[in-house]
């Protein structure tokens, strides 16, 4: 592939920002739900006057999700109501639309400056095209219409966008010093920077915190130790030491303090065990609609899905532990050679650390693989361009035209179908037809 032009590059991101922007845009008319109500349309501290500090600081912490009561995400939707004189949809979904496009770019820096250090300047034509077709398939993905139009979850898309900033700054400053080293005054910088970003997306949604977590995945995976162009074993021990140090602090608790993390349990009609086996299958279930993205499974609702009661109950759940055991340990053995594996991996798994373990919260939601999915789609974007560039019979403007086609018409039909209430509980009910809220919707 012959390198690609500086214009060219500007004109695909526009054309990449329209066909987005028109196959959501009978979406951002669609209707409030569920969660929207509490926070959005039931919530009168958001009528606030303009001229009047203290009803703005009120509107900011008038949440009540989170213990932090996430007032970034709420300061943004006090500005959306004021400025459209009141709570409406369609600006509220807009803005939505338009953090989504700015995660879409963070997502190809992100994945440009991954593939960078993993394959060198020499393939930069490589490195453009997996990275926009990372880009592409994160940003027409039909799983994240329950994040873009669901106007609550904008604490969900801005902390995933402050998340990559501070990933996108991590992963160019320290592949500069994987090549020359660093000042003190460069980490100094850099860990303010780091640290505004992670404060940022905590006030956001509190999975922001997350990103800590995920720059050492970043360093065992990719970098691994490298410093001033030579090896160095005390940081490559130190990332290690501080990608297990959560884990370690989480069991800690349980052993210690047990009831510090299950005692959420008393008001569910499961306990840890059961939704731990059940989150080992749902993991793979989402990695499915990833990879292949089946709207009729996906929903608003998911009461419906199976609680592991054991093992073998059902049979699953132990295929499921069994899957993730040897694709960690695949993806640690390969990490030389395959770097990419276990970076999706670690993504992933960081990134549903929150919202799909121990913590006592509902089984299923969609939006819980807005940031973790990322790491997938780089995978898949390398993966794809890579068997293109080896497989003569394969065009890749055809394939890359099948490909963004085909996601574009399923990521249509989904809009089209959140665009109208009655629409969407008449889908949900026909592709969950066991599911009791969708019966109630």
């Amino acid at each position: 592939m012959s390198r690609v032009s500086y214009s060219s590059q500007v004109l695909l991101f526009s054309l990449t920002a329209a066909l987005v922007s028109v196959l959501y845009w009978s979406g951002l008319s669609g209707p409030f739900f569920f969660d929207d109500g509490p926070a959005l349309t039931h919530n009168h501290y958001l009528l606030v006057d303009g001229g009047q500090f203290d009803n703005w600081r009120t509107a900011t912490y008038s949440s009540e999700s989170g213990p932090l009561r996430r007032p970034l995400a709420m300061l943004s939707f006090t500005a959306n109501v004021f400025a459209a004189g009141g709570v409406e949809g369609f600006p509220i979904k807009l803005g939505n639309l338009v953090i989504h496009l700015l995660c879409g770019f963070l997502v190809y820096l992100f994945a440009k400056g991954i593939l960078l250090v993993c394959v060198g300047m020499k393939a930069e034509s490589t490195v453009f095209w997996s990275a926009t077709l990372a880009m592409l398939l994160w940003l027409l993905a039909p799983l994240h219409v329950s994040t873009v139009l669901y106007a609550v979850q904008r604490m969900t898309q801005l902390s995933a966008l402050f998340v990559l900033i501070g990933l996108v700054t991590f992963v160019y400053r320290r592949a500069e010093w994987a090549r020359l080293g660093a000042s003190a005054g460069e980490l100094i910088a850099t860990s303010l920077w780091l640290m505004l970003c992670t404060l940022m997306a905590i006030l956001s949604k509190e999975n922001g915190a997350l990103l800590v977590w995920l720059l050492a995945a970043i360093e065992v995976s990719i970098f691994r130790g490298r410093w001033a162009g030579k090896e160095s074993p005390l940081l490559c021990g130190l990332g290690w030491a501080a990608l297990f140090a959560p884990l370690v602090f989480v069991a800690a608790v349980l052993f210690w303090s047990p009831g510090t993390l299950v005692g959420g349990y008393s008001g569910r009609e499961f306990n840890i065990q059961e939704r731990l086996l059940t989150q080992l299958r749902l993991l793979w279930q989402y990695i499915g609609w990833m990879a292949y993205p089946n709207i009729n499974a996906m929903g608003f609702q998911h009461d419906d899905i199976e609680v592991s009661l054991g093992w073998l109950q059902p049979w699953s759940s132990a295929f499921a532990s069994a899957a993730w055991m040897a694709l960690i340990i695949t993806a640690f053995i390969k990490r030389q050679r395959y770097p990419l594996l276990l970076l999706a991996v670690l993504i992933y798994l960081i990134g549903h650390f929150m919202e799909s373990s121990i913590w006592p919260l509902e089984m299923v939601y969609e939006h819980r693989n807005y940031l973790p999915s990322i790491g997938v789609y780089i995978f898949l974007a390398s993966a794809l361009v890579f068997m293109v560039q080896r497989q003569p019979l394969l065009s890749p403007r055809v394939s890359g035209f099948a490909v963004i086609s085909i996601l574009s018409t399923l990521l249509f039909l989904r809009v089209f179908t959140w665009s109208e209430p009655m629409r969407l509980s008449a889908v949900n009910v026909a592709n969950h037809p066991e599911s009791s809220r969708s019966h109630f919707f």
